[in-house]
């Protein structure tokens, strides 16, 4: 069995092959994942699971490469996953890190402010379940919600 890849126009299998056959030489499949993990998740070695896909062995089930469901895909997949759950949490991580300008004015300016609100100031039907004791500290901390800001600047403008 020969592995089929994604082709594109000017890239042939045929040119395919030798480049990925090149670049699998090259590079580094050691595995990143602890045995006892790989065991407790039943995981093969990601060499392994790179050999099988990209070199079907002779009597390798062509319905489950095709479908997927060899234990060398369960791999694949999971490292994809895995790839991708990493670098959600990074950044996460970094935009969590940034820090947003404080939305107060200036003292001076504090007490003539329309975003000062309080209870009266605020119709009952507007912010029917918002606390604005909850909506002023959220608006103090460093990232905003805007439809806290919008909710105040509505209040403000009624």
């Amino acid at each position: 069995m020969t592995p089929i890849y994604p082709t594109t126009a000017g890239l042939t299998q045929a040119r395919l092959r030798p480049l990925i056959e090149d670049a699998l030489a090259r590079a580094q499949l050691d595995d990143t994942l602890p045995e006892d993990v790989r065991r407790r998740l039943g995981l093969c070695d990601f060499r392994e699971a790179v050999d099988s896909l990209h070199h079907p062995r002779p009597g390798a089930d062509p319905a489950a490469l095709g479908t997927r469901t060899l234990p060398a895909w369960k791999r694949m997949k999971f490292d994809e996953l895995l790839a991708q759950q990493l670098s959600m949490r990074k950044h996460y991580l970094e935009r969590k890190a940034r820090r947003a300008p404080v939305l107060e004015p200036p003292a001076e300016k504090r007490a003539a402010s329309p975003l000062r609100l309080s209870a009266v100031a605020v119709p009952a039907d507007s912010c029917a379940a918002a606390d604005l004791g909850e909506i002023e500290r959220d608006l103090a901390q460093p990232t905003r919600c805007i439809a806290c800001c919008r909710a105040m600047s509505a209040a403000a403008r009624r």
